[in-house]
């Protein structure tokens, strides 16, 4: 029995093994064949639709691919419920799962190209919360990126890129955490836990931190319940701190409770260097009362208003009491400070969410605006208005002559200025036109002045502008721009003007702009054709002018660049503008009967502005330069000045000119014309620097020698300080004066030096106070027998000279060493010696008062039977001399000779006029030997 039984037991254990193995076996290929199920995409694509006919079509897919095991593709995916509508574009889910096991739908990583929200627009029906917020299956998402993510509002569209998140949920809380959003106002982060049930416990922080240059950092505290939720902000910037606390009742007819705001030390500067400066500070509060009707004030100031030109804010406090709901809020008691701009009060109101605001002031003061502006007491309304679809801003303000008026709507993305106008006595300005807020910011303007004159507006410049203007095109991608400006019947700097001009986009794809504009002013005019580059910031022009008028000394009126008066001129050439720099390059023209060529450059960057030059001439009229010295030119080509009876230049110079720019002037001239000088190879470098002109040096030939200069004017005082060292070398004077010839006189070379200083705003009042030396010589030479007989009045010898006919006689040597003092020059030494005459200088020259007192004594070395023996007096005016003999000495020897005759023989009367002669010849050697090193010497003068 024992064995049967134990082979019975164990057929029973083996019966069951083998049927214990067949279920294992049974539920192992059902689980593989529920994983293969699984793991097919047409399973995926079952479930998918299966979910979506559950939801009724709200969940829709597009090119779905993966498994249910693993990871999952979505081409696109659409879900639409009462909130409004998602839409993903290539999503893709790291499925889990495993954690089914555990009763969670777990994904370990999502991601999302683009995904869009558009938020239904809410009805008006009973807001009431939620009965549960509790997840039917407990859920996890560890990792949600998505590259952008635009939320839709039925008003406005706002797209954020780079969102990483996470989020989760079970039957008692709901959670959501923003790991990184780079948004463009800093970098944000935060977390949010909502309970499941009510009431709906809140708690979580967001914190918002920018980089530099702006640092500044947001936090924001979460709490309270979703039936009465509570947030409290702080943030900080630079030395700007804010707080703010917050309560709402979502679910309340009126769901604001309480808000508190406070600010302190806000300076825009801080956040854009080219801002106005401020101290803005505020507070506000208001709070729900009974039957939730609100009360509260705001109030916000500026400790440091100030007008615009000093880069401050023109705004001193806003100030208002609030009463009402949210849905009709009425803004009482406004007040508006402008600081010394005046003063706005009135009131206004929020209903059916749109603002009203009227205010009315009766000292609007411009002046309080900008300090350039006149003084104003303009009295008028100012309405402000509109919601989130549309803005509109309109003023009216008048005072006796004066108006300003504007009206301007903002809708649709749409800027339209219906009217910018303001009048100030007949001077008028109106603009019209629009401006589209799209991504190409398109725009068209258009408009006229009349009689418009900016210093009736403020203490700008006078003139007087009649003309039209209109404008129209695009800033983005690229500034595309078409315009034409029209300007008739106007005075410019005082000046007749008119004025076309047309600009035009020359390309697509680049913001240049070509410009073709004719421009007169006065006597001037110009033709202007070439490029404005990046003309958003007007920083750089490169196009070729022409340039023409009656003088150059108008130009100081229109551009401020000092020039002097010249003849009528003509230059064209290269000009290139880049911010405040000027060039004009490789200009050519005329100026009178003279061609001018070279480089110039004006640098308004420094102070004073700066000028550069580099002139050349092949043929210059020095008549032309006659306004550099002070001279004028007359129709018929001569330079005269001021006072017909003067010789020397007398116009002034303009001290204000002077001081107007510094200057680093270099000129090259080959050929220069004069009416008596012949004049060659001319060069200078010319600087001024803070009123202080320096020409050195100042180079040329003329009489087959040369000239060396350096001169100094300094202008910064109230009288012009001159020095000059002038060397002379090698002149032949009988080239200075070709006339000698026919006087049978040929002369060497002359040698000199001018070491001269004065003070003076002309030539005339420079040499009229002169002070310091002169110094010439000449070497061997010849001269007129018969002009030196003549100089001694030697009747005899000229009789002779006469019957035999004129001769040259060897001169010796010349010397002239001249002092001056306080514009007299008197000779110190003054000695013409030749074979048997030597001629003394004697007197004085008064370049002051312009006369001459001048005696030429002759030493005769020959005896002769008679001679009146002189002296020959030069006196008068220099613009006309008078030459002859002393008629004092002639009458003293008449008189001896009278006497003589009484009492002797009538030969006796002879003996006054009888000449010995026999002086010595003058020592030469020494005496040029001296005159020499006077002239080589380097010292140079100095001012006095």
């Amino acid at each position: 029995m024992t064995a049967e039984n134990s082979v019975l037991s164990r057929g029973v254990r083996s019966k069951r093994t083998k049927m214990a193995l067949i279920a294992a076996l049974f539920l192992v290929a059902l689980g593989v064949c529920g994983l293969w199920m699984l793991s097919r995409e047409t399973t995926l694509i079952y479930a998918a639709n299966a979910l979506s006919q559950r939801l009724d079509g709200r969940l829709q897919t597009v090119d779905l691919h993966g498994s249910l095991l693993g990871t999952i593709t979505a081409g696109e995916l659409h879900y639409q419920d009462r909130f409004g509508k998602v839409a993903i574009k290539d999503a893709r889910l790291e499925w889990q799962p495993i954690r089914l096991l555990i009763g969670q739908v777990a994904v370990g990583a999502m991601t999302a190209d683009s995904v869009a929200l558009e938020l239904a627009q809410s009805e008006n029906e009973a807001r009431t919360p939620p009965e549960s917020l509790a997840a039917p299956l407990s859920f996890a998402v560890t990792d949600f990126q998505i590259a952008t993510l635009a939320i839709v509002h039925p008003d406005a569209t706002r797209e954020i890129s780079g969102l990483r998140a996470a989020f989760s949920g079970n039957s008692k809380q709901l959670k959501a955490e923003v790991k990184s959003l780079a948004t463009q106002y800093g970098a944000l982060n935060g977390e949010l836990k909502i309970g499941a049930e009510s009431p709906f416990a809140l708690d979580g922080n967001v914190e918002l931190t920018a980089p530099e240059p702006h640092p500044y950092v947001a936090s924001a505290k979460l709490g309270g319940s979703l039936l009465n939720a509570e947030v409290a902000v702080h943030a900080q910037a630079r030395d700007a701190i804010a707080s703010a606390k917050l309560a709402v009742a979502p679910y309340e007819a009126q769901p604001l409770t309480q808000l508190e705001f406070t600010a302190k030390d806000f300076d825009p500067r801080g956040w854009a260097a080219n801002a106005p400066g401020a101290k803005l500070s505020g507070e506000g509060r208001i709070a729900a009362g009974e039957a939730r009707r609100l009360d509260g004030t705001i109030d916000f100031r500026n400790s440091e208003p100030g007008p615009v030109d000093d880069k401050k804010l023109p705004f001193a406090q806003l100030s208002a009491v609030l009463q009402g709901t949210l849905d009709e809020l009425f803004l009482n008691d406004i007040t508006l400070d402008l600081a010394a701009a005046g003063r706005f009060a009135g009131a206004g109101k929020w209903r059916d969410n749109t603002l009203d605001v009227s205010l009315d002031t009766r000292n609007f003061n411009l002046r309080g605006v900008q300090k350039r502006l006149h003084q104003t007491n303009l009295a008028g309304k100012l309405a402000l208005g509109g919601n989130t679809a549309a803005q509109r801003v309109r003023f009216n303000l008048t005072q006796q002559q004066s108006s300003v008026r504007f009206a301007g709507t903002l809708a649709e993305g749409i800027a339209k200025i219906d009217e910018a106008y303001a009048r100030a006595g007949a001077a008028e300005v109106t603009t019209r036109g629009r401006v589209v807020l799209d991504t190409h910011r398109s725009f068209s303007l258009a408009g006229q002045l009349r009689n418009f004159d900016p210093a009736k507006f403020g203490a700008y410049p006078s003139h007087l502008v009649n003309g039209r203007f209109e404008l129209k095109g695009h800033i983005e991608p690229v500034l595309q721009v078409a315009a034409s400006v029209s300007v008739a019947e106007s005075k410019l700097y005082g000046l007749p003007s008119t004025a076309n001009g047309t600009f035009r986009s020359q390309r697509a794809d680049h913001p240049d702009i070509s410009m073709d504009v004719t421009l007169r002013v006065g006597d001037t005019r110009a033709t202007v054709k070439g490029i404005v580059r990046d003309p958003a910031d007007a920083r750089s022009m490169d196009m070729q002018l022409t340039l023409a008028g009656a003088s150059m000394a108008e130009l100081y009126k229109i551009i401020g660049v000092p020039l002097p008066p010249t003849p009528a001129y003509r230059i064209a050439g290269h000009l290139v503008q880049r911010g405040d720099l000027w060039e004009f390059r490789q200009f050519t023209g005329a100026v009178g009967d003279s061609d001018l060529s070279g480089d110039f450059l004006v640098d308004r960057r420094r102070q004073p502005q700066f000028m550069k030059a580099d002139l050349k001439s092949n043929r210059l009229a020095l008549a032309d330069l006659s306004g550099f010295i002070g001279a004028e030119k007359t129709p018929d080509g001569k330079v005269t000045t001021r006072n017909p009876n003067r010789v020397l230049p007398d116009s002034p110079y303009s001290l204000e000119k002077l001081k107007a720019a510094d200057a680093d002037i270099k000129f090259e001239g080959k050929q220069i014309l004069t009416e008596r000088l012949p004049v060659r190879n001319m060069s200078t470098h010319m600087l001024v620097k803070g009123g202080v002109v320096t020409l050195s040096p100042l180079n040329f030939g003329a009489a087959g020698g040369n000239l060396f200069s350096d001169i100094t004017l300094d202008g910064r005082g109230s009288l012009i300080a001159t020095r000059a060292d002038i060397r002379v070398q090698s002149l032949q004077l009988e080239q200075l004066l070709p006339q000698l010839k026919s006087a049978k006189a040929s002369v060497g070379e002359i040698d000199g030096r001018v070491k001269l200083s004065g003070r003076g705003n002309s030539v005339a009042a420079m040499l009229g106070t002169a002070t310091g030396d002169t110094t010439l010589a000449i070497g061997e030479g010849e001269v007129s027998d018969l002009m030196l007989r003549l100089s001694n009045l030697d009747v005899a010898n000229s009789l002779l000279v006469l019957m035999r006919g004129d001769r040259s006689i060897p001169i010796r040597c010349v010397v002239a060493d001249l002092a001056f003092e306080n514009g007299v020059a008197r000779p110190r030494q003054f000695v013409f010696d030749t074979a048997h005459t030597t001629l003394v200088g004697e007197g004085k020259a008064n370049f002051a008062d312009e006369t001459l007192d001048l005696r030429l004594v002759a030493k005769p070395k020959s005896p002769s039977l008679l001679a009146l023996g002189g002296p020959i007096n030069v006196t008068g005016a220099f613009a006309q001399p008078a030459v002859m003999p002393d008629l004092g000495r002639l009458a003293a020897r008449a008189g001896g000779a009278v006497a003589l005759a009484a009492v002797a023989a009538p030969l006796a009367a002879l003996v006054p006029f009888l000449q010995v002669g026999g002086r010595e010849d003058v020592q030469c050697g020494p005496l040029m030997q001296a005159a020499r090193q006077s002239i080589e010497r380097p010292t140079s003068v100095s001012g006095r």
